[in-house]
């Protein structure tokens, strides 16, 4: 992400999106110091969510933890958590590279599949390792 915004500083106008509606179309503009703004939560996520990933223990389970299935739901969770942790990152990365492209008249936003996409990735991820730790309760 800091990558894409060093190399396009220099050509994005001074107003660029900070927000895009349901649809993916850009519907509020701000100064492109705003841009900076997404890398950072994103790296503070991917701290956060590194440091939540070492500690499984201490995480809330839908089903009780025993001998038996601890370190199969310890690790079922861990990869979840790496898995969105990775999920996220990119989304940070697709939406600092479309908020340039748009910034710089070569794209429309988001897209209308964006939100869907997203979501679909992110509840699937979730329900996959849900069914995962089910089937190791």
């Amino acid at each position: 992400m800091i990558f894409f915004i060093a190399w396009y500083w220099s050509s994005l106008p001074e107003e660029i999106p900070t927000h895009f509606s349901i649809s993916g179309a850009p519907d509020g503009w701000g100064g492109k110091s705003t841009l900076l703004v997404l890398p950072a939560i994103g790296l503070v996520i991917y701290i956060g969510l590194t440091i939540l990933s070492r500690y499984p223990h201490v995480y809330n389970y839908l089903w009780h933890i025993t001998p038996q299935n601890a370190k199969m739901q310890y690790e079922n969770s861990r990869q979840m958590i790496i898995l969105l942790k990775t999920e996220i990152v990119w989304l940070f990365a697709y939406i600092v590279w479309q908020t340039i492209q748009t910034a710089l008249g070569k794209a429309k936003g988001l897209g209308a599949e964006f939100l869907p996409i997203f979501l679909i990735l992110i509840f699937g991820t979730v329900g996959f390792h849900l069914f995962k730790a089910y089937q190791a309760r």
